[in-house]
C-alpha cells in the first residue's frame, strides 16, 4: 500500500493554520466593549429619570381678574384648544394659550415651553360692554337703571346714552300718573335703546 501520509507524517495537501495575531488595541477593545455598553445603558436612564423630573416640573401657572382686583371663578384657560388649570402640567414645545369668560374679551397668547415653570402672573380680563341709549319724552321724573354691576337713577330727564357692562338691565320711568318698566339685554359693541313715551290725555 503507498504511504500517502509521507515521512512526517503529514499529509501532502494539508495546509498548516497561519496564526492570527491580535494588536493591543483590538484586545482592549474587545475587553472594554461590554464596560461601554453599560455605561451607554446608565447614561440613557439618567437622562431618562432627569427627563421625567423636569417634565414634574414643567407647569403653567396664572390667576385670572376682573376690574384689576375681583378674581374671576368661571374663567376657562384652554391650552392648544384643550381645558387647562392653573397648575397643571404641559409639554414642550409651541403652544397656544387662551382665557375665556362669558362676560369678558378672551385674553390669547403664544408661547414656547421649555423645562420649568411658566407663570403669566395675574390675568385681567377687559369687560365687554355695549350701549344702552334711554329716551323719555316729555321728561320723566325718575328713571332708574338698574343691573347686576351697574345702576342709576335720572331725576327730571329726558333719557341719557350710556356704555354699561354687557348685561340684562331694568330700565323704569316715572311720571306723576304714569309709570313703566322693561328689561333690557344690552350685549358687546352694540346699541340697546329703550323709550318712553307715557299715554297722555287731555281736559277741556
Amino acid at each position: 500500500m503507498p504511504n500517502w501520509m509521507g515521512k512526517s507524517g503529514i499529509g501532502m495537501n494539508a495546509k498548516s493554520p497561519t496564526p492570527v495575531l491580535e494588536t493591543r488595541n483590538g484586545y482592549w477593545l474587545r475587553v472594554l466593549r461590554p464596560l461601554f455598553w453599560w455605561l451607554f445603558l446608565v447614561l440613557a436612564l439618567f437622562a431618562i429619570h432627569q427627563h421625567q423630573l423636569a417634565m414634574e416640573r414643567t407647569r403653567l401657572y396664572c390667576s385670572v381678574t376682573m376690574y384689576e382686583t375681583n378674581a374671576v371663578d368661571d374663567a376657562v384657560g384652554t391650552l392648544d384648544w384643550h381645558r387647562i388649570g392653573s397648575g397643571d402640567k404641559i409639554s414642550l414645545g409651541s403652544h397656544r394659550f387662551t382665557i375665556s369668560e362669558p362676560k369678558a374679551e378672551s385674553f390669547t397668547t403664544n408661547f414656547f415651553a421649555w423645562y420649568g415653570r411658566h407663570d403669566f402672573g395675574r390675568i385681567n380680563l377687559k369687560r365687554e360692554v355695549g350701549t344702552l341709549n334711554v329716551t323719555a319724552e316729555p321728561a320723566a321724573r325718575m328713571i332708574v337703571i338698574t343691573g347686576p354691576e351697574f345702576s342709576l337713577t335720572l331725576n327730571d330727564s329726558t333719557g341719557t346714552n350710556l356704555l354699561v357692562p354687557t348685561d340684562r338691565y331694568r330700565v323704569g320711568a316715572q311720571y306723576a300718573r304714569w309709570s313703566n318698566a322693561r328689561d333690557y339685554d344690552v350685549t358687546a359693541g352694540n346699541t340697546t335703546s329703550c323709550n318712553f313715551a307715557p299715554q297722555l290725555g287731555t281736559i277741556s
